[in-house]
């Protein structure tokens, strides 16, 4: 994974965000961290940190034993977080993308703010996926 540039304009369009104002986009931009992923390139594995990772553009599958969790950046699958289970998982790009690590403490902050997240949330990963 390369470091990549968060655009306000882009960020704004990205399902995870579209609820989100201005001054609440700039938050999210001054407290994460955009990635650039490479089809095959694993972004997460469920033995690393319990950060939120959010898809911004592409797709990626998040593999679990024997399962496998497909998702575009516009389907519920679009965020996940390795603490949601207790299996060995590695999520991976299944086309160019981009990623954004929000860390855990942050995403916290955020929805105490007020940010909107809470539908996104419960429609991604655990829900609709038995992990």
């Amino acid at each position: 994974m390369t470091p990549s540039v968060t655009y306000l304009y882009l960020l704004r369009h990205t399902p995870f965000f579209t609820e989100l104002d201005t001054q609440q986009l700039r938050w999210v931009i001054g407290h994460s961290e955009e990635w650039k992923v490479q089809t095959g390139g694993v972004i997460t594995t469920s033995q690393h940190e319990t950060d939120y990772w959010i898809l911004l553009d592409g797709g990626w599958r998040l593999s679990c034993d024997d399962k496998n969790h497909p998702s575009r950046h516009d389907e519920a699958g679009k965020w996940f977080n390795p603490s949601i289970t207790n299996k060995q998982c590695e999520l991976t790009a299944t086309s160019p993308s981009h990623v954004m690590r929000i860390k855990s403490p942050v995403m916290h902050e955020m929805i105490n703010r007020g940010f909107t997240f809470k539908h996104h949330l419960e429609t991604g990963f655990p829900m609709g996926a038995e992990l």
